[in-house]
């Protein structure tokens, strides 16, 4: 019985005198991001983990984190995945949504739409998400943005008819939202003919400087586009 005691009487003395438990990076995102600020460059996650210290059987609640933040629009990544601060760079991350008329915006998760001009939306798709930071308004008032850099290409594959002008192929897509045509080499066609409706390949992605280049994978017989009126 004494012995239960004196067991009992001493953890009050062992929690007071030690010291309380770390706060692991994992768990600190504000971490996360004065270590990206201070880095003053974009950084991979295992360069992260390497200056955070993150130990072996901690990178994956560390990943974890990561996706979390990314989500939240705390931190987003380059084309080459590696990590930026984006708040830091008053940066907005958001999907592109296009228009028919050669226009579109940004769709950020919080806050308003930022437009973009016809010459911005000709370094991307509809649908593909983007680094943009607000450049003014436009005559119609509207938040108008730059973009800074494209992090996700959604459109691998599009659906459209195959036109021929002046001898060139391109793709018309029936996704209206895409407003820009896609140019087929003749050798790229695999036989398809004017007319068809076809499967492009995108192997050339828009920059602003060279337009969306495709490789067709599949053709049918004239008819209409599906979802087209």
């Amino acid at each position: 019985m004494s012995t239960r005691r004196r067991t009992i009487a001493a953890r009050p003395t062992l929690i007071a005198r030690g010291k309380p438990p770390a706060t692991k990076p994992d768990s600190e995102p504000r971490v996360h991001l004065q270590t990206l600020a201070k880095a003053g460059v974009p950084l991979t996650d295992a360069e992260l983990a390497q200056r955070l210290a993150i130990k072996p059987d901690e990178r994956e609640p560390f990943e974890r984190r990561l996706a979390a933040m990314e989500r939240e629009a705390q931190i987003v990544r380059n084309r080459k995945g590696a990590i930026l601060v984006a708040q830091k760079l008053h940066l907005i991350a958001g999907r592109v949504e296009g228009h028919p008329d050669g226009f579109g915006f940004v769709v950020p998760e919080e806050g308003e739409d930022l437009y973009l001009g016809p010459h911005e939306m000709r370094k991307v798709l509809h649908g593909d998400r983007v680094l943009v930071r607000k450049s003014g308004v436009d005559q119609r008032g509207r938040a108008e943005a730059k973009i800074v850099e494209v992090i996700e290409r959604i459109n691998t594959r599009v659906v459209g008819r195959l036109n021929r002008e002046h001898g060139i192929l391109f793709v018309q897509p029936s996704e209206r939202r895409i407003s820009q045509n896609i140019h087929v080499a003749a050798e790229d066609a695999g036989g398809a003919r004017a007319g068809q409706v076809v499967v492009a390949e995108l192997t050339v992605q828009p920059d602003g400087r060279t337009e969306p280049v495709a490789a067709l994978s599949k053709c049918w017989a004239k008819r209409p586009i599906p979802g087209s009126r």
